[in-house]
């Protein structure tokens, strides 16, 4: 059996979210700023007095006199404060690469099977392709109250679980300090990739074609240092702006968050030969089926064939969530990939999708440690089989 590759053209749509947890007002950050500082300044204030005033009319009589209310400027103390507010720099911008969290991947399959049942050998072929997300998008978990902008400029190297294929993430894009989500903050495409096949079988020759992708992603937690500065409210030591007092350390605060980015590894194809073909005396034909599979990328392993295997299942169906059975819960329709839990367990895992600390060390998560039992069939022969080890998500934990 042998097969011919030829590439055709992909095509492009888009789409994606972004959200802020905490959100810093410039001028209640220097306030607090001046309190933490114990840090004082003179202001004037006119206070009411009462003064003895008298009068005298130059006749041989007493004086005439009474109090009268005088208001008088005074001087006092009190804790600094700002009228406004702003942002002065934005400071060691960087990414916590070491922190950065694989998301899970996703194996994206579209697969052509045949069989030939016939008495002569026969060429066939068929289009497969396979779409996948691409994009990213930014979480800011710490932002400033500001129209300032900040430039992030990156390239990052997205692998699957199995250090084979790996897709690479450029970024390069300016986002706003605030709490706010613009237009330009987040991006996303569905990108498609294709090859055309062509497979020659002779007589009880079978097997199938498999064009494979994985869509991968990555968090990348980001922090920078944003410094402020304000003019001081109204004060007779002739002092102007919150620097006069405040150090820059004093002045700065935190823009942090997780930059998501997403994207789908370069697609190749798997041609598998399962002969002998299990042929029907009385149906001498070819036969053959175009299908797409989208499974959990921890659950994908390249197929390893039993001897004898026999039918047991027929039909098929594109894989999607049903309901568990006498068998364990279905991943796939009977024509596809099953499983049975062999084995649970609860954990507590670190998870970037839970935020971070202020060590910015990601929260920890609940998880239920599954060992599973896989089996996958295409046209209702059993193709291959194996044991995997699956993390569910089940929340973040309470606490630390």
């Amino acid at each position: 059996m042998q097969a011919e590759l030829r590439t055709f053209p992909f095509l492009i749509v888009l789409a994606v979210p972004c959200f802020a947890i905490a959100d810093t007002d410039p001028i209640t950050a220097i306030n607090q700023a001046f309190i933490n500082a114990k840090v004082e300044i003179t202001r004037q204030r006119m206070v009411e007095h009462y003064e003895r005033t008298c009068s005298w009319s130059g006749e041989p009589e007493p004086d005439r006199c009474h109090m009268e209310k005088v208001l008088k400027p005074e001087n006092y103390k009190e804790v600094a404060t700002v009228k406004s507010a702003a942002v002065v720099i934005v400071n060691n911008f960087k990414f916590l690469e070491s922190k950065q969290v694989a998301l899970p991947s996703t194996v994206l399959i579209n697969a052509y099977s045949y069989k030939n049942c016939g008495p002569q050998t026969v060429t066939a072929s068929a289009n497969l392709s396979v779409s996948g997300a691409k994009g990213w998008s930014i979480t800011k978990t710490h932002s400033v109250s500001s129209s300032t902008q900040v430039g992030m400029s990156q390239t990052f190297t997205g692998k699957t679980p199995f250090g084979g294929s790996s897709t690479t993430f450029s970024i390069s894009k300016t986002f706003g300090l605030s709490d706010t989500t613009s237009n330009g903050e987040t991006y996303s495409e569905t990108v498609s990739q294709g090859n055309s096949v062509s497979v020659t079988a002779m007589k009880g020759e079978s097997g199938y074609v498999q064009l494979i992708a994985y869509q991968v992603g990555l968090d990348i937690p980001f922090k920078a240092d944003v410094v402020l500065d304000g003019d001081l409210s109204s004060n007779v030591d002739g002092k102007k702006k919150a620097s006069e007092f405040l150090s820059q350390e004093q002045r700065t605060v935190p823009f942090e968050g997780v930059l998501h980015l997403t994207g789908v590894t370069n697609a190749i194809v798997n041609n598998y030969d399962t002969s002998p073909a299990k042929c029907d005396d009385g149906n001498k034909v070819f036969y053959e089926d175009q299908y797409n599979t989208n499974v959990p990328a921890d659950i994908y392993r390249k197929p390893k064939f039993k001897d004898g295997a026999k039918k047991i299942r027929g039909g098929k169906s594109q894989v999607s969530l049903l309901s568990s059975d006498e068998d364990g819960p279905v991943i796939g329709a009977p024509d596809g990939i099953s499983y049975t839990v062999i084995s649970s367990s609860q954990a507590v895992i670190p998870s970037a999708a839970c935020g971070y600390n202020d060590l910015s060390i990601a929260n920890n998560a609940n998880y239920t440690i599954e060992e599973r039992r896989y089996e996958q069939h295409n046209k209702g022969v059993l193709v291959a089989s194996w044991n995997e080890r699956v993390e569910i998500f089940n929340g973040c934990a309470s606490g630390p």
